[in-house]
């Protein structure tokens, strides 16, 4: 019998998934303790704080950077633009 396995999403440890105690509540990430979540949690909540004390002409402006890069990126994966 095989067991079904995911590497944490903090440390990269294999986590068993019958035995996980700790994960995300989208069930997308998984740990292999509380350390390891809590590290994680910590790190990732910070991005919506920061967002959130940006005013409203910041938040546009990063819109905007993220959007250019994301074009950006989709044009140095090799593919050739279409006219």
């Amino acid at each position: 019998m095989s067991n079904h396995t995911l590497p944490c999403s903090t440390c990269s440890k294999t986590v068993v998934l019958a035995d996980v105690r700790y994960y995300t509540a989208d069930q997308q990430h998984v740990f292999c303790d509380a350390e390891c979540s809590h590290k994680w949690f910590q790190e990732n909540e910070m991005v919506p704080k920061v967002i959130a004390t940006l005013s409203r002409k910041e938040k546009k402006k990063l819109k905007k950077l993220a959007n250019k890069q994301i074009r950006r990126a989709g044009k140095d994966d090799g593919r050739k633009e279409t006219e």
